[in-house]
């Protein structure tokens, strides 16, 4: 093994170890204008915002996404909301639509 691989899979991490720990969450949108299917990773530690109750306590998460494709440039904006344990609640998108991490695999091949 030559020493640039090894560096390699030294500063990588393993395929879908980033879903694997429970950090992150896939989106998966198709833009209302051109049809592009994107898939953007949600870091449910560092990207929402917390949401405060009564005895500030955390109640909940929000999500505010601008997303952009590679096609049109159009821009799609999604807000997600989590509760306390950032357990997906509902989602909205403006510009585009929500679609199934099989849609957008097909879209691929």
């Amino acid at each position: 093994m030559g020493l640039l691989s090894r560096l390699g899979k030294l500063f990588s991490a393993p395929a879908g170890s980033a879903d694997e720990d429970g950090r992150a969450l896939w989106l998966y949108v198709q833009c209302e204008h051109c049809g592009e299917k994107i898939r953007v990773r949600v870091d449910k530690f560092n990207d929402l915002q917390q949401e405060f109750g009564e005895r500030d306590e955390v109640s909940g998460y929000t999500l505010h996404k601008d997303i952009i494709g590679q096609k049109c440039f159009r821009l799609l904006t999604a807000e997600v909301h989590f509760d306390r344990n950032r357990k997906l609640l509902s989602q909205s998108i403006t510009g585009g639509h929500f679609i199934t991490r099989q849609e957008y695999e097909e879209g691929r091949a």
